[in-house]
């Protein structure tokens, strides 16, 4: 059982979104950015271990999401949110991490 964990998973989250707000106020975006998307996956991680304490959440990204999304289809307005911030946030987590991905209007 993982239930343990979800606790250290809300504090990275929390800790991830500190460091986003610092990096924002220097104006660091794409170090923001890699931060706000690193806390959103943490408290996705302590949400899919408390509904299912006894599987850890998948590691990559995007399974994860959809793992997600799968667990929470039951509560619309959950599962509707995890969507729109999922399609706002991954491809700014992509910007930020691979060159190949930037375009002229970096974040």
């Amino acid at each position: 059982m993982y239930r343990e964990l979800i606790e250290p998973y809300k504090q990275t989250a929390l800790r991830h979104l500190a460091m986003a707000d610092t990096l924002l106020a220097a104006r660091f975006h794409d170090g923001a950015a890699f931060h706000l998307y690193h806390g959103y996956e943490s408290i996705i991680c302590a949400a899919l271990i408390k509904r299912e304490p006894y599987n850890l959440p998948p590691m990559p990204h995007l399974t994860k999401l959809e793992r997600f999304k799968q667990i929470f289809a039951r509560e619309r307005a959950i599962s509707a949110e995890s969507i729109r911030l999922s399609h706002k946030l991954h491809p700014i987590r992509n910007r930020v991490l691979y060159p190949e991905f930037r375009n002229q209007t970096f974040l």
